[in-house]
């Protein structure tokens, strides 16, 4: 009994401290543009990562001491736009009732990052979608393999197949691709 309180004790006082604020700027569906301090988690062993699991269904705003404002579910958010807090700007759009990040925004191709939450365990599953000058999607999941995808999406640029085949994926592999294939 005596371990069980002090195991509770230790997950309660985790979840405490890991509560975050995040200046943000909202914009609904209905066209209200509303900029506030958003309430985010903290990863566990990283404290300067924010959990997405915190915002990407019900975002939370609150005051200058942390206390509850309001709650926006995603499915009327339009865009939510933050900077986190190693300075970078993330911007998310609507998806349904959960919200997707934006991840590049080109010429030629959008790429975009899609969550799920996991019902068995409650871990963030995310999904990669390309979106070309023609509108056709290109889903990568979890029967679809990211390097197929990629040599479709830029089959108009023969010479990157082979950067394509012999690269390491990771947000800034994908990211240099991107830009390469919306060079004219």
């Amino acid at each position: 009994m005596k371990n069980l309180i002090n195991i509770i004790f230790l997950f309660a006082s985790i979840t405490i401290f890991s509560q975050k604020s995040l200046d943000a700027t909202i914009i609904t569906k209905n066209g209200e543009n509303i900029t506030g301090k958003m309430r985010v988690y903290t990863e566990l062993f990283d404290k300067n990562s924010v959990d997405l699991r915190s915002f990407i269904r019900n975002v939370v705003l609150v005051d200058e001491n942390g206390k509850k404002i309001q709650k926006i579910k995603a499915k009327d958010i339009e865009s939510l736009k933050y900077s986190n807090f190693n300075g970078d700007t993330l911007t998310f759009l609507n998806n349904g009732n959960m919200l997707k990040l934006e991840a590049y925004v080109g010429k030629k191709v959008k790429w975009y990052r899609e969550f799920r939450i996991h019902l068995y365990d409650g871990s963030l599953q995310a999904d990669e979608l390309f979106i070309d000058q023609n509108n056709k999607e290109y889903r990568v999941g979890l029967f679809n393999s990211l390097k197929n995808k990629l040599k479709e999406l830029t089959k108009s640029k023969p010479e990157l197949v082979s950067e394509i085949d012999n690269v390491k994926y990771n947000r800034e592999s994908i990211l240099n691709i991107l830009q390469k294939y919306d060079e004219e």
